[in-house]
């Protein structure tokens, strides 16, 4: 159990319980992904047979660590740029999808059982998760980004698509793979009757 009391500062309370808090903020996570999906990742060990569930764990614990030590939100930035590209391309929800940083918060509270908790590492705790907060908004911008180098990819693969399928068009119904650029290129196709050269009809 958490120590107690206005001796145990919250680092010291942090510190104590890292491995607790680490473990059931993975586990609610990972909780956030379909039931078979969640039990995939939680029993296949391997990072390479498993990379999301090798993601999570990495990016989680480089995360803490960051928080901990008090650093910038951006000091964190690898670490959340791995798990928003993750949920960049799963089905998620904008809100769900930068869920895993306020899910920390669920984890604090519940191994830390802040209800009595005593007045000094309250104070600290309510700071820590303000830092919380600072990544969160990171987070977002860094999935938005993410989000709309994902839409720029779809878009350039469609008009890539479209394009092969109207030269395949093309090429059946002209006798070969030449694309009209313009009216007056259209307008080539048209039959002339055949002159003499100096414009009259050679018969």
């Amino acid at each position: 159990r958490a120590r107690r009391g206005v001796e145990a500062s919250l680092q010291q309370l942090l510190e104590e319980h890292r491995a607790t808090i680490v473990q059931r903020w993975r586990d609610i996570v990972i909780n956030s992904y379909p039931a078979e999906t969640a039990r995939f990742i939680r029993a296949e060990k391997d990072p390479f047979a498993n990379p999301v569930g090798g993601t999570i764990v990495g990016s989680l614990d480089q995360m803490w660590d960051s928080l901990v030590a008090g650093g910038e939100p951006k000091d964190a930035i690898t670490a959340v740029e791995d798990i928003c590209k993750l949920r960049a391309v799963q089905e998620f929800s904008p809100s769900q999808a930068i869920a895993f940083l306020p899910f920390l918060k669920d984890a604090l509270r519940e191994v830390l059982e802040v209800e009595s908790l005593e007045a000094e590492p309250l104070r600290g705790l309510l700071a820590f998760e303000s830092r919380i907060d600072q990544l969160t908004l990171l987070a977002f911008d860094t999935y938005v980004g993410c989000r709309e180098r994902i839409y720029k990819i779809q878009a350039t693969e469609a008009r890539s698509r479209s394009q092969r399928v109207l030269e395949k068009l093309n090429a059946r119904l002209l006798g070969g793979p030449r694309k009209a650029t313009s009216d007056v290129d259209a307008a080539d196709d048209t039959p002339r009757p055949v002159t003499d050269g100096k414009g009259g009809d050679p018969t």
